[in-house]
C-alpha cells in the first residue's frame, strides 16, 4: 500500500486529473493506474466519439501486463527454490 496509494494520488484516482501538478501528470503517465483509471472513465465519458478507448492508455497497460508476466514466467516454479 506504500506504493500504490501514492500512485492512485498522483493518477487522478482519488483528486481530479487537473488539481495534480503538471510534472507529476508526467510521472503518472508511465505506471498503470493512471493508464487503468483513464481506460475504466474513458468509455463512459465519450459522448458520442468514434471509439471510447485511449489506445495509449491500452498501450500501457499491455506493457505493463507483457512485463509482469514475462517476470512471472522467469521466477516461478512448482518446486520451492533453495534459499
Amino acid at each position: 500500500m506504500a506504493c500504490a496509494l501514492p500512485l492512485m494520488f498522483i493518477s487522478g484516482v482519488f483528486i481530479p486529473w487537473a488539481f495534480v501538478p503538471h510534472r507529476l501528470q508526467h510521472v503518472s503517465a508511465v505506471f498503470p493506474v493512471r493508464a487503468l483509471a483513464v481506460s475504466v472513465l474513458d468509455p463512459y465519458l465519450a459522448h458520442g466519439a468514434t471509439s471510447p478507448w485511449d489506445p495509449k492508455a491500452l498501450a500501457v497497460l499491455a506493457a505493463w501486463g507483457a512485463m509482469g508476466a514475462m517476470v512471472a514466467l522467469r521466477r516461478f516454479g512448482w518446486s520451492p527454490r533453495d534459499v
